[in-house]
């Protein structure tokens, strides 16, 4: 697979570069093909205003473009989506494509637990009978494996923070921020 990915990052720099390396690094997903993928991103300076990241921080983008890929591949090979997925999906010993070896991976077991022995058939025949006799509300299903590392290449953005309070009446106060910045 050769993509080549293009981020617009508006008038200013902001963090597009940061968000580009995010995306860089997730665009495998949680399939095992390292040795035939090759990501090229650019990014692009425009005439829009400069956006911030959301969460997800690019690697949302790529995940969703490899979750296209793998729906084209199994139309073309009439396969069914689930079990290009179940064939692909990364093991524990892979190695990506940036040379970090998957040393743990559960993909497999949480894989069968919720597909294996019939239950996503027996699943997707609830969501068709449901949908069967509703005129107005539908149900979907779907099962999607993702692989979402916990790590920024740039220090200052691999910070976080909570306020935990507890209160004698035994509720408790949670606030957070998405980044701090040390000053």
């Amino acid at each position: 697979m050769d993509v080549k990915a293009w981020n617009n990052g508006g008038s200013s720099r902001e963090i597009t570069a940061e968000v580009m390396d995010r995306g860089a690094f997730h665009a495998m997903n949680a399939y095992h093909c390292a040795k035939a993928f090759r990501f090229v991103g650019t990014c692009c300076k425009s005439n829009i205003t400069s956006n911030t990241a959301y969460r997800g921080f690019g690697a949302t983008q790529t995940m969703l473009m490899m979750e296209t890929v793998i729906d084209q591949a199994a139309m073309a090979l009439e396969k069914t989506r689930e079990e290009l997925v179940e064939k692909n999906l990364l093991k524990a010993g892979a190695v990506l494509p940036y040379g970090q070896e998957v040393k743990q991976c559960h993909l497999d077991g949480m894989w069968h637990e919720l597909c294996g022995e019939g239950r996503l058939e027996e699943r997707r025949a609830k969501v068709e009978a449901f949908n069967s006799t509703n005129i107005r509300y539908k149900m979907g299903l779907s099962v999607v494996p993702t692989m979402y590392g916990i790590n920024f290449p740039v220090a200052w953005l691999n910070a976080g923070a909570a306020l935990v309070m507890v209160y004698t009446d035994g509720t408790v106060l949670v606030s957070h921020a998405g980044r701090i910045l040390k000053l």
